[in-house]
């Protein structure tokens, strides 16, 4: 799961970044780096590690967590 959720992670930033409609964090990072705007490409690179870092602490330790107890 952890490795699925990686994955499509970085397919759904790559595809706003490939969107001319999108406005998301793919946008945002592409958008920084095109008008060289270097403090909010590191933002966006930052805001993806927070981003990540609350869904492993939140949703994957949860269920790691009751797998263990269940199965141990």
């Amino acid at each position: 799961m952890k490795q699925a959720y990686g994955r499509s992670w970085r397919t759904v930033i790559a595809a706003e970044m490939l969107s001319f409609n999108a406005r998301g964090l793919g946008w945002f990072l592409w958008n920084a780096n095109e008008f060289f705007n270097f403090d909010q490409l590191i933002v966006g690179l930052v805001m993806i590690g927070v981003v990540s870092l609350a869904i492993e602490t939140f949703v994957f330790s949860r269920i790691e967590e009751k797998t263990l107890k269940r199965w141990q």
